[in-house]
């Protein structure tokens, strides 16, 4: 603020240039003008960054955010036992991608984040016949638990 008071009384230059002054009619207008703008976009700077921030967070974080869902559940064996390090296989049916990881040490899977559609389910072990489950739907925030008991 301090500036744009110095700025409005600056008086004629000792060279005989006009400067602005209410006296002399405002004969710099321009040159205040831009000196003006200046000022408000510096000071303003960093109040339209912080709103623009705020905005993007408030209104943009669900256009921002993805829809998926998640699948998980455990493997075991007939008796009930943990099955370790199983292969466990989700594919989307209409893409026909698929997320492979394997079951931890107490037989447990999940897959996070996956993106909505239909899938299937294979759990594969040496000694063990392969499981398929089809025909699951994810739909928005699913969380489907499938656990799979191999023989």
């Amino acid at each position: 603020m301090s500036r744009q008071i110095e700025v409005f009384h600056r008086m004629p230059q000792a060279s005989g240039a006009p400067g602005f002054s209410p006296r002399n009619g405002g004969s710099n207008r321009a040159e205040h003008a831009m000196e003006h703008t200046k000022q408000i976009s510096s000071n303003r700077s960093p109040w339209m960054v912080l709103n623009l921030l705020v905005a993007v967070l408030l209104f943009g974080s669900p256009v921002l955010a993805s829809v998926t869902a998640s699948i998980s559940g455990a493997v075991k064996d007939p008796s009930g036992a943990a099955v370790v390090g199983a292969t466990v296989t989700a594919t989307n049916v209409e893409t026909g991608i698929e997320h492979t990881l394997h079951s931890n040490a107490q037989g447990y899977y999940s897959f996070q984040e996956l993106p909505l559609g239909h899938y299937n389910i294979k759990v594969q072990q040496t000694g063990f016949k392969t499981f398929l489950q089809t025909g699951l739907v994810l739909d928005v925030n699913a969380a489907l638990v499938v656990d799979v008991t191999l023989i």
